[in-house]
């Protein structure tokens, strides 16, 4: 079996953990102007004048925060993030540092050429990105289920109006929750099917030079269209067992 050097990221630390602090700051503002959006209609303007406004004024600054948070993650966290990881991973697969921060104990192969290279790296990031995407797909789904039932019961509560209906499923069907859900869905299939293209063309032994730079294309098109970033939790967590088994893959292609 091959060996799996300790791994060492000071690129996720030092651009994807601002990058997922942006992400749950986003995700908090986006609960609260959920829960001031129901909360709102419920409060009386004539009784409560300046109660109604001190809410409305705050669920306001909230959409606001969030849009501004959102487009900060959009514009440059996420990309900034991105692109220093096709920089490492390029690094790696053309023997030529682009940058002062490299990863150490990724990327290990026995490939001669450059294209053998890309292509045993794309089958490493699309191995460790399904099995996280995948994990991560798990716990999106029960979440899922808790807000369908939830709207379920309010929209065959007698006592809910429309426009309360109407705000909670602008909630549930938004880009947060169900939306991110089909993301994470189609993000998982396109990692399992770029590793099985992949390994497949290894197996066969067929020409790599342009499928690799097809694969890794299309590895990164997938990410920057579903825009989720990957749980760095589950990824590490996992880390003892997806380490071993992508130790056997390596082993059985002679990598």
């Amino acid at each position: 079996m091959a060996d799996t050097p300790h791994k060492v990221d000071p690129i996720g630390e030092r651009y994807f953990r601002p990058l997922e602090v942006a992400e749950a700051v986003a995700d908090g503002l986006f609960y609260v102007s959920a829960a001031l959006s129901l909360a709102v209609p419920l409060v009386s303007q004539q009784d409560y004048p300046s109660l109604y406004a001190l809410a409305q004024i705050l669920f306001a600054l909230s959409v606001i925060a969030l849009f501004a948070v959102t487009l900060a993650v959009r514009l440059y966290f996420s990309p900034r993030a991105q692109f220093r990881r096709f920089q490492d991973f390029l690094a790696h697969a053309f023997g030529k540092p682009l940058a002062a921060q490299q990863t150490s104990g990724y990327y290990n192969n026995a490939a001669t050429t450059a294209p053998r290279r890309i292509a045993a790296q794309v089958l490493e990031n699309s191995f460790y990105s399904h099995d996280t995407v995948a994990q991560m797909a798990r716990i999106e789904r029960i979440k899922i289920v808790v807000y369908v039932l939830l709207y379920v019961l309010v929209i065959f509560n007698r006592n809910t109006d429309l426009a309360t209906i109407a705000v909670a499923a602008q909630i549930v069907f938004s880009e947060q929750i169900v939306s991110r859900w089909f993301r994470l869905e189609w993000l998982r299939r396109e990692c399992e099917r770029t590793y099985d293209d992949v390994y497949r063309q290894f197996q066969t032994k067929g020409q790599l030079d342009a499928f690799a730079i097809e694969a890794v294309g299309r590895y990164e098109i997938a990410k920057a269209t579903a825009a989720i970033s990957l749980s760095s939790r589950i990824f590490n967590k996992s880390t003892s067992r997806t380490d071993a088994e992508w130790a056997e893959i390596r082993a059985a292609l002679g990598l």
